[in-house]
């Protein structure tokens, strides 16, 4: 279990101090960018997106196997946010949000456990660009 904690805060610290590089060395090859990070249930992708790191978004986008796009649309934290949620607070993210969609765009209609739709919440933030979808 200690392995675990140890790669999760390698990835963490690697996220949080914008290491792309290192996000990338340490990513398990059987979860990849899906890999569940936080005691929140917060993926890699989840964490990428939430940090506003584009380019390491798309780029884990491209790590991710077509096979795995389901589970793209079922990835959610402890709050039921999807990485579409994170994705839409920021308007620099519109590349990442057309990659999401592209491959799973079920999660243009996904709700929150508050019930929110996407839409709602990111135009509650002013977040405008990316509630045009």
């Amino acid at each position: 279990m200690a392995d675990i904690h140890q790669l999760n805060g390698n990835l963490y610290r690697a996220l949080m101090e914008k290491n792309p590089k290192d996000v990338l060395g340490f990513l398990p090859v059987d979860e990849g960018p899906l890999h569940k990070i936080t005691i929140h249930k917060d993926t890699v992708l989840h964490m990428a997106c939430y940090s506003k790191q584009c380019d390491l978004a798309l780029e884990l986008l491209q790590l991710l196997p077509p096979s795995l796009n389901q589970r793209l649309a079922n990835s959610k934290n402890d709050v039921d946010n999807t990485i579409l949620h994170e994705v839409a607070t920021y308007n620099a993210m519109t590349d990442v949000a057309t990659e999401i969609l592209n491959r799973a765009p079920e999660l243009l209609t996904a709700r929150t456990s508050l019930e929110r739709h996407l839409s709602f919440g990111r135009s509650g933030t002013g977040k405008m660009k990316c509630s045009s979808y």
